[in-house]
């Protein structure tokens, strides 16, 4: 594992975005697709924001997974991790996902691990 030091939090975001664009366009170009998986909270604002504004990602070829929700928490709710991803990053990109799953935080938990 490689450790990557930068002295804010935006240039970790912009290394971390670049690293990750790359790693999309490479599984793209080599499989003609690419999976991620999306966290949320602070420490992820600045990545999704340089990650939606990446070039040449054909973004109709990446499926994206949505990390965790809240237990019973509906998407209109200001805290949903669903709401989260869909303003600052699914609704932002310049076309759209070929799927995203997010997880639906008002179904059974168990259903919706299923």
């Amino acid at each position: 594992m490689n450790a990557t030091i930068r002295p804010t939090r935006t240039e970790m975001a912009r290394i971390a975005a670049e690293t990750a664009a790359a790693c999309l366009r490479d599984a793209i170009t080599n499989r003609d697709q690419a999976t991620i998986i999306l966290a949320t909270g602070a420490s992820q604002l600045e990545l999704l924001a340089f990650l939606v504004e990446a070039p040449d990602i054909d973004w109709p070829r990446v499926t994206a997974f949505h990390l965790d929700e809240y237990i019973g928490l509906p998407l209109t709710h200001p805290a949903s991790f669903r709401r989260y991803l869909h303003e600052r990053f699914v609704d932002l990109l310049p076309a759209p996902l070929r799927r995203f799953h997010p997880i639906d935080g008002e179904a059974d938990p168990q259903e919706e691990c299923d």
